[in-house]
């Protein structure tokens, strides 16, 4: 058989010399133990190599958000329970007690819309309208759900009717 009729894939002589010894040096005396041909010295080189810099920075960077998230957690997870508290009060028309719960989870999240305007709502049900004037206030400029916007207008529609000075000359 010629050197041209063997498979393209096939070992040659050099190939079959360099799978004799190590891997990385070629030394005879490479260990039989493991798969990979590698002599003692050379396995302990690769065994002791350092860890790349950019694999210690994704990892450093990975852990760090993982304290800070679990740092996080616990009081996120009280404001969603707040807020739940807050919504099966309101469903039991327990307005004064989804206004507290609500008072506490916009206290931590002063920026979150939903929650000042079911503030809003609850206290102006509750009868704390000072809270509803503030909470109302703080919704000033917001961009809100139309729906929202109109329930918000109905209550500042309804404080002031009921907190409106009457006109001069009028008497009751």
């Amino acid at each position: 058989m010629d050197d041209n009729d063997q498979p393209p894939n096939a070992p040659t002589a050099a190939d079959e010399a360099e799978t004799t010894g190590c891997g990385v040096c070629g030394s005879d005396a490479f260990e039989t133990a493991y798969k990979t041909r590698l002599c003692a010295s050379c396995r302990t080189q690769l065994a002791n190599r350092p860890i790349p810099a950019g694999i210690r920075v994704v990892v450093g960077v990975a852990l760090a958000l993982a304290v800070i998230a679990s740092i996080k957690f616990p009081a996120s997870l009280r404001m969603a329970i707040a807020e739940e508290r807050a919504n099966r009060a309101e469903a039991r028309s327990d307005y004064a007690n989804a206004e507290k719960q609500l008072l506490l989870v916009t206290k931590a999240y002063p920026d979150y819309d939903d929650g000042l305007v079911s503030l809003a709502k609850d206290s102006y049900k509750a009868g704390d309208y000072e809270v509803t004037v503030n909470t109302v206030n703080q919704l000033v400029g917001r961009s809100l759900d139309k729906e929202d916007v109109t329930e918000i207008e109905q209550i500042e529609a309804d404080l002031e009717k009921k907190f409106a000075p009457e006109p001069k000359g009028t008497a009751k």
